[in-house]
């Protein structure tokens, strides 16, 4: 472990100017950089974490605010990422990743992650009640079907409408639908 922090500081002047030249740029620039997708960023027990990651991350939790994108706020972003990429290494290498405990708390995030997706228990019964009263009603339903070949002419088409129009105008004079 103590040898991946020291790795990291090493590359510190390289991020520091990275992330200087992020905060100069606009959002737009910010996205043509996704282009260095593979480009590693630093490495955690031989774990790389790219650039790519951590632009993603970070402006997924700064909601491309243009006041996030300063040099003092991409660095603190920075060291609190690399302390949470170290932190996360050291419980897998403590085999903490795999305990009842970890992994109930992991499927709890999960599921706190899944409830904007999932409908809403009030909604969805709400639903239900209003389809089951709908259902309650009974609809007496008849229809005139005119048929036609699958591949109808213009022709075809054309006395297959004059007659529906010819039935509808019947109906409207008071014609017995049945």
């Amino acid at each position: 472990m103590t040898g991946t922090y020291f790795e990291f500081m090493f590359e510190r002047a390289a991020i520091t100017l990275l992330f200087g030249l992020l905060s100069l740029s606009s959002f737009a620039q910010i996205q043509q950089a996704k282009s260095n997708k593979s480009v590693t960023l630093f490495a955690v027990n031989k774990r790389p974490v790219t650039v790519d990651e951590f632009i993603y991350l970070y402006k997924k939790n700064h909601h491309d605010s243009q006041n996030d994108f300063t040099e003092e706020k991409i660095n603190e972003y920075l060291e609190l990422f690399v302390n949470f990429k170290l932190k996360v290494e050291e419980a897998r290498s403590r085999g903490l990743d795999t305990t009842k405990v970890f992994l109930k708390e992991f499927n709890g995030y999960k599921d706190e992650l899944r409830k904007p997706y999932l409908p809403d228990a009030k909604i969805l019964d709400s639903l239900v009640r209003l389809t089951y009263a709908r259902m309650q009603e009974e609809v007496n339903a008849s229809h005139i079907l005119v048929a036609l070949k699958p591949d109808p002419s213009p022709d075809d088409t054309l006395k297959a409408y004059t007659k529906s129009i010819g039935i509808r105008d019947q109906i409207l004079k008071g014609a017995d639908f049945a």
